[in-house]
């Protein structure tokens, strides 16, 4: 036959289990999600009639988001492409007024993360 007492710290031992899986499960809610980084990625330059007027960028595995930049008219200015992922291209383009002139207009280019 069992004890009041050997019963009573059943009760208590199963109720620290509840309330253990109960911490766990709370805080694992409110764990910060794994982050996300895009592999495999590269760019390259887009020409028109041979001159350099903007870039590509695509990443082909991992998750998150990228998107391309290039520098224009002799490191002026730079624009950017919109953020994209899964496999999809962000292009940026130089401004079409910087055509006029016998330098490519986009300088360098990438993509950041």
């Amino acid at each position: 036959m069992e004890s009041a007492l050997s019963r009573r710290v059943k009760r208590y031992i199963g109720r620290g289990v509840v309330v253990a899986a109960v911490v766990v499960g709370a805080l694992s809610a409110l764990a910060e999600p794994a982050s996300a980084t895009p592999s495999g990625c590269s760019s390259y330059p887009i020409t028109w009639n041979g001159v350099a007027v903007g870039t590509g960028a695509f990443c082909t595995g991992g998750s998150g988001s990228y998107r391309a930049w290039v520098t224009c008219d002799n490191y002026a200015y730079t624009r950017y492409g919109p953020w994209k992922s899964g496999g999809a291209t962000s292009y940026a383009y130089c401004d079409q007024h910087v055509l006029i002139g016998l330098y490519d207009p986009a300088d360098y280019w990438g993509y950041e993360l």
